[in-house]
């Protein structure tokens, strides 16, 4: 079921002629080279950035329709690296992704640190923000959107700047909540943590977005047979796929 509807979006002059449309349960990988729009894309999905033309709905209600705490409903979002300064807690951040409900601020903290709990990060509950290192924020971030209970996340390059073994910590949370029935949309320009990730049965459930030049330029699947075809002409070197597996190999010397 269609959950989120782009029609003809634009955003001069780094988005035009934008349709997309996120259906209830999805994933789908934005990928592109820098440059390319995703993350001006995202941050029009998310509300942060208002479209000079075309019109982004939600169920069939304009985006701008709803009010904040409506909002985050539907969607709440992780850039790609979280800059927290202020001196506030890791359980009372996660609690204040609560704010949309109308529940007293005791039950909030106790939700944030069930979550926590669950996620193996209750010993940084009493952490100043402020503190933790990029991939301890980036796993605090994502245990805001779970405390969000939003319908669809939006993830920017959500396992930027992080160590290998991080990166595949966050992307198999990300597929776990996926195969749960999390809606997602996400950017990465390491296509293979999903492929490596995600079980190769379900590649064919994960969509791919191929964006350049402020547009999109194609959709297929993470199984599709076109797929390397589209990516060897997206990044301009030869991509092939090995055991379920991308490989991007080096251009040759007559093409450097």
């Amino acid at each position: 079921m269609s959950l989120i509807q782009l029609k003809d979006v634009a955003l001069d002059p780094i988005l035009r002629d934008i349709q997309l449309t996120i259906s209830e349960g999805e994933l789908i990988v934005l990928v592109g080279k820098n440059g390319s729009g995703k993350t001006t894309l995202l941050r029009c999905i998310s509300g942060w950035r208002l479209p000079d033309s075309g019109s982004i709905a939600i169920n069939g209600i304009p985006l701008a329709n709803f009010k904040p705490t409506e909002r985050a409903q539907y969607i709440s979002s992780l850039p790609q690296r979280l800059s927290i300064h202020e001196h506030i807690s890791v359980q009372e951040w996660i609690a204040f992704g609560r704010f949309r409900f109308n529940e007293p601020h005791l039950q909030s903290l106790k939700r944030a640190r069930d979550l926590l709990t669950k996620h193996q990060m209750a010993g940084f509950a009493e952490r100043s923000m402020a503190t933790l290192s990029g991939g301890e924020a980036q796993r605090a971030g994502l245990i805001s959107m779970m405390s969000q209970e939003s319908r669809v996340w939006l993830l920017d390059e959500p396992a930027n700047h992080l160590d290998p073994k991080v990166q595949f910590d966050v992307y198999r949370q990300l597929i776990s909540a996926w195969e749960s029935g999390q809606t997602m949309v996400l950017t990465t320009h390491n296509i293979n943590l999903v492929t490596q990730t995600a079980p190769i049965d379900k590649h064919a459930k994960i969509k791919v977005v191929g964006m350049s030049d402020g547009t999109i330029d194609w959709v297929c699947t993470l199984h599709s047979d076109a797929l390397c075809d589209h990516l060897s002409d997206l990044y301009d070197c030869k991509v092939s796929r090995e055991q379920g597996h991308l490989l991007f190999h080096p251009p040759s010397e007559t093409q450097v």
